[in-house]
Order: structure tokens, then sequence, then C-alpha cells
């Protein structure tokens, strides 16, 4: 009698396990999985003079630091494949992460840092963070060179234009749930800048050559924080053209040649401050009279050039916004009569006459 009791009870318990076997299978089966908790990151570039977002055909390359709560360094995450980042409504997705408050600060290039780093010319060179890392470590530095003849120390161009640099604009704080699909928008802005300089002579149009010139400018905007701001303490930096050339033309009866001198420049992002000394200072010198030609606070002589929409943006957000300047100095001899300003694609153009004359 109890080794029947004993079979019926294991029969009994097999045939519940199986029931319970085909019961998981039918949940599996017929129920949603659960959704996972991730976090979504978006991106825009329409911080300039413009409109519109141009992220999609700006940038090539995100890298996104993730920290924690405590603004400590948990994790890099990348992107530079471009035709990925080229898709209207690129998300990056993060799903390893637990529900908690986390902190981003985005850096974006045209290009991968491994590309970028084997080409030549000066680069925005981003740390190498480790796990536990204060934010305070994230800093994006230009690469300079010290002069032992002058001590100063130099952007080294190679005969190259610096690679564009973005970085978020805004604070990103985001608190990811359970569970749950998160969101956050990363407002992106340009900090590098371009820059052309063209020389001609007002009497002697065909006596000008670009070799005869020294332009440089001078600033401390080398290093830039995770916040986006201007490091205050960094050392001041020469730039110097990456690009020189003169150009030739005649006049409307096809007579009288005339030449114009010509120099491109790259440089990171322009501060503006009510104090001369506080800007970027461009000088210009003829080397064969060894004159000063121009002394120009930079930053002043740009903004003038704010056409009447763009007279409701500040200095400083109107500088941030754009990022293509065209200096026209009309010289006088070794003296500059006035300036010929012009900003962006559409050729807006203000003139600016020497206050010293």
């Amino acid at each position: 009698m109890q080794v029947f009791l004993h079979h019926t009870i294991r029969n009994l318990l097999l045939v519940a396990m199986a029931l319970s076997a085909t019961s998981c299978e039918w949940v599996k089966d017929d129920l949603p999985e659960c959704p996972p908790t991730e976090l979504r990151v978006g991106f825009k570039y329409d911080y300039h003079i413009f409109g519109g977002d141009v992220f999609s055909e700006h940038v090539g390359a995100v890298y996104v630091y993730l920290f924690d709560r405590n603004n400590k360094f948990l994790s890099l995450h990348t992107e530079t494949n471009p035709e990925v980042l080229g898709k209207r409504g690129y998300e990056m997705v993060l799903n390893d992460l637990e529900p908690d408050r986390y902190r981003l600060v985005t850096i974006a290039f045209q290009r991968s840092c491994e590309e970028m780093y084997g080409r030549a010319g000066a680069k925005f060179r981003i740390p190498d963070m480790q796990a536990g890392d204060p934010i305070e470590k994230l800093e994006v530095t230009l690469d300079r060179k010290k002069n032992t003849d002058d001590g100063r120390s130099y952007v080294v161009h190679e005969n190259a234009p610096l690679d564009t640099l973005w970085m978020n604009r805004t604070k990103n704080t985001v608190e990811t749930g359970f569970q749950e699909t998160t969101r956050t928008l990363v407002d992106l802005m340009r900090h590098t800048k371009q820059l052309t300089i063209t020389l001609r002579q007002v009497n002697d149009p065909a006596n000008i050559d670009c070799n005869d010139f020294s332009i440089g400018l001078t600033d401390d905007n080398g290093c830039v924080r995770h916040d986006c701001s201007i490091k205050a303490d960094d050392e001041l930096l020469t730039y110097t053209p990456h690009t020189m050339w003169t150009s030739e033309y005649s006049d409307d009866n096809h007579n009288e040649m005339q030449r114009a001198a010509h120099a491109d420049m790259s440089l990171a992002r322009l501060i503006y401050s009510e104090e001369w000394s506080q800007n970027a200072l461009l000088t210009i010198f003829n080397k064969e009279t060894g004159v000063e030609v121009a002394r120009v606070n930079l930053p002043e002589i740009l903004v003038s050039g704010r056409n009447t929409a763009e007279q409701s943006y500040s200095e400083q957000e109107y500088l941030d916004r754009e990022h293509a300047y065209k200096l026209d100095f009309f010289l006088v001899g070794d003296t500059w009569q006035y300036i010929n300003v012009t900003v962006g694609v559409l050729s807006w153009q203000v003139r600016n006459q020497n206050a010293d004359l």
C-alpha cells in the first residue's frame, strides 16, 4: 500500500511539473517582453546664424561622456560612422544603465579622433578618462608648441586648418526610470572659427605681396572645459595663417594689373570682453619695413558686422553663432585706412574706418 501511494504521488508531481512548464512556455510566447531601461540621446546643431538643424550634414563623430550623480566618470559612448550620424533623427542608445540620475558631456568633430590625429595640423585633444575621474578632468586642449626663441606658444598648423569642434552648450542631466525609455537632446555649439584676411594697396594697387607680411593672432582660448566654457588660466597662444597667397587681376579696361594679399586662419572660440586686454589681438607687420600695419581688437571689430536682425544677439552670442569671417584691409603705404568686415555666406559687409587717422 505504501509503495502504491509513493508511485501515485510521484506521478502526480511529474504531471504538475509538465503542466507548469507548458504554462511558462505559453506565457513566454503570448506576453510581450519587459521593456528595457534605456536612454536615447539625440543631437542638434542649430545654434548658428542661418537657422535650421544641420547636425546630420556637418557632424561626423560624436563622443558622449557619461557621469554619475556625483559627477564621477562612468563610461564613454562613441559613434564615428558619418553615414549613421547623417540619418535624420539619429539617436545614440544607452541600454545598460541602472535607474539613476546621470550627466552627459558631448564632444563632436567632423571626423573621428583616430582619423583626425593621423592628419597634419594642430588638433583638439580629448582626455583619456578613467572610471571615477571627476568631471573637471574633462578638458579639450588645443595643440601648442613653445618657441624657444621668443618664448611664445604657437598653434602649429602644418599648413592645415583645424578640425571643427562642437560641444554641448547647455547642461545635460537626465534621470532614467526602471524599464522606461528616457530621451534627452544635446544642443551643440561650434568652437572652431575661420578668418580670411585680405590686404590691398589703395594708391599703388599692384605693389603688394603676401610674402611681405607677418600676420598673427594672440588669445588664451586653447582649452575648453566640460561646461563649454574657456579655461581662464590657460596660456596665451599665437595663431598664424595656415595658407597665404597673392591674387592678380586687371581693371575694367584690362590695362592696369592689381594685386591682393590673402591669408586664411583657423581659430578656437572667440570670447568678447569690454576690456581690450582680454580680447583676441590681431597684428599685421610689414616684414620689409618692420612697420606694424595693424593692431586690431578682433572680437570688437567682428561684432560690428551684425546686421539689423542680428542686433538682438549679444556680442558673445553673435560670435558663437557665426564662424566664418573676412577682413579686407585697404592700405595706404603701411597704414590701413579702413576695413571691410564680411561675415557668413551671405556676405553682409560693414566698413570700419581707422579711428587713429
